[in-house]
């Protein structure tokens, strides 16, 4: 990850170290979702986690999306 992309992601993910973050992908075999929640990990993030089943998985489980305008 470069300075600029790592400056990015924190500023993403807020710096709140302790809020929960859930990585999923749009699909199961996208790994995208796996490195996020490593790299916010190793950010010092203490509430990571990752939905290997993508957002199917995640709707599928009854958990809430929100879509933005």
């Amino acid at each position: 990850m470069s300075k600029n992309e790592k400056s990015e992601f924190i500023k993403l993910l807020g710096s709140d170290k302790n809020r929960i973050l859930v990585f999923y992908c749009g699909f199961t075999k996208c790994t995208r979702s796996h490195n996020g929640a490593i790299w916010a990990t190793k950010l010092g993030y203490k509430n990571v986690y990752r939905c290997p089943g993508g957002i199917k998985g995640w709707i599928q489980a009854g958990f809430p999306i929100e879509k933005r305008n």
